[in-house]
C-alpha cells in the first residue's frame, strides 16, 4: 500500500511538474488545548466551542494558534477515520472543560509549506508538501502528529486569501 501510494504521487508530480517551496523547521514544543473530534466536517463547530469556551477566559490573544492536529500518518491512508483535534496554543496549566484535553504538539523537525487559498483545496496542497517530502535527499517522515496553523480567519479575508502553514514531522533518512 505505501509503495503504491508513493507511485501515485511520483506519477502526479510527474504528471503536474508542480513543486511546492517548502522549509525544514525546528518547531518547539507547544502547549494546546485541544477539542478532539473524529470528522473534519466538524471542523468549524470545534472552533466556535473552544474560542467561546476560551475567549471569555482570556486564553485568544495576539499570539495565539489556531491550529488543526492530525493524529494519523498521512503517507498510509488509515482504515478508520483519524482523531483529528481542534485546538489554541494555550498555558498548559490552565485546566480546560471536560469536553478539551491538554496536549503537547512539536518538539522536532518538520517539512513547512505555506498554503495560500480556500480550505477545500487543503487536501491538495497536504499531497504537494508530501510529494516533495518524498523526494528529499535527507528527510522522510516521522511517526508524530502533523498540523495547520491558521494565520487568518474566514469571514475576515476572501477564501482565496486565507493563508495555512502545513507541517509534517521528518527525520532524517
Amino acid at each position: 500500500m505505501k509503495r503504491t501510494l508513493l507511485l501515485a504521487i511520483i506519477l502526479c508530480t510527474c504528471l503536474s511538474g508542480m513543486a511546492v517551496e517548502i522549509t525544514y523547521v525546528d518547531f518547539p514544543k507547544t502547549s494546546v488545548i485541544a477539542m478532539r473530534i473524529d470528522d473534519y466536517a466538524k471542523m468549524g463547530e470545534a472552533f466556535g466551542k473552544l474560542a467561546g469556551w476560551a475567549g471569555p477566559k482570556g486564553l485568544i490573544g495576539p499570539n495565539t494558534l489556531f491550529l488543526t492536529i492530525y493524529h494519523a500518518n498521512l503517507v498510509q491512508i488509515p482504515e478508520n477515520p483519524p482523531r483529528i483535534d481542534a485546538a489554541i496554543t494555550a498555558n498548559i496549566d490552565y485546566s480546560p472543560s471536560k469536553e478539551m484535553v491538554l496536549a503537547e504538539i512539536g518538539g522536532g523537525k518538520y517539512a513547512k509549506y505555506v498554503y495560500k487559498g480556500p480550505y477545500d483545496k487543503l487536501g491538495q496542497a497536504w499531497h504537494d508538501l508530501l510529494t516533495e517530502v518524498m523526494k528529499s535527499k535527507d528527510y522522510t517522515t516521522a511517526d508524530k502528529p502533523s498540523f495547520e496553523v491558521y494565520l487568518n480567519k474566514p469571514g475576515q479575508v476572501k477564501p482565496e486569501e486565507l493563508v495555512t502553514e502545513i507541517y509534517l514531522p521528518v527525520e532524517p533518512k
